[in-house]
């Protein structure tokens, strides 16, 4: 299994916790890596099954794609604006953030978020993956953008998890090899994912 680092310290150890617990015999090997560094080893048969980010492009792998997940403000519980339910992107201008890498396709949409409505927020941190940019926002480095899931591992005591009212949801898919026969428990794995998504989901909603 590869996953990105966003969802390498609970929505993919939750599915595989599950997807192990009926069956003793099988064993995983789960690796955490960019989107494009999965597809390579998922089209060439290293992996049998990746949990990436789109888009994404490349020849021999299938792609389907999950649930839209939204994206999140992971704000220091000691913050002013961890008091809101909902956030509003404009409440992030000139707010102190950690930010992601330029060629991830979640700073894009970060980026283009905030161009449209004129907010310039002040980059203190770029972090090469969410799941960093979550735990300096935990210490009360800055606000954090990332996934619901990306936040779960962190505790609610340093932190506030808010939807923020102009965001999209972000696209995330399963991959697998193209060529040849796909393992049935690859499609079992796939299907533990999915349900944890639904699962979290409710959960947020409640």
């Amino acid at each position: 299994i590869g996953t990105l680092p966003a969802f390498a310290q609970w929505l993919v150890p939750q599915a595989i916790a599950r997807f192990l617990s009926t069956r003793p015999k099988v064993t995983v090997f789960v690796e955490s890596m960019r989107s494009r560094q999965i597809a390579e080893r998922v089209s060439t048969r290293q992996l049998d099954v990746g949990v990436v980010e789109l888009p994404l492009f490349r020849s021999a792998i299938s792609i389907e794609p999950l649930e839209p997940m939204p994206l999140m403000a992971v704000i220091p519980s000691a913050h002013r604006l961890a008091g809101k339910k909902i956030i509003s992107a404009k409440d992030l201008d000139g707010e102190r953030m950690i930010v992601l890498p330029q060629q991830s396709p979640l700073r894009h949409q970060m980026d283009e978020l905030f161009s449209s409505l004129g907010v310039e927020p002040n980059a203190v941190v770029e972090a090469a993956s969410s799941s960093i940019a979550c735990a300096l926002a935990a210490c009360g480095v800055g606000i954090a953008l990332a996934w619901p899931h990306t936040a779960k591992p962190l505790p609610e005591s340093q932190i506030a998890v808010r939807p923020i009212k102009e965001a999209y949801a972000a696209r995330v898919a399963l991959i697998f090899p193209d060529l040849g026969g796909r393992l049935s428990l690859a499609n079992a794995f796939a299907n533990e994912v999915r349900a944890e998504i639904q699962l979290s989901g409710r959960h947020a909603v409640q």
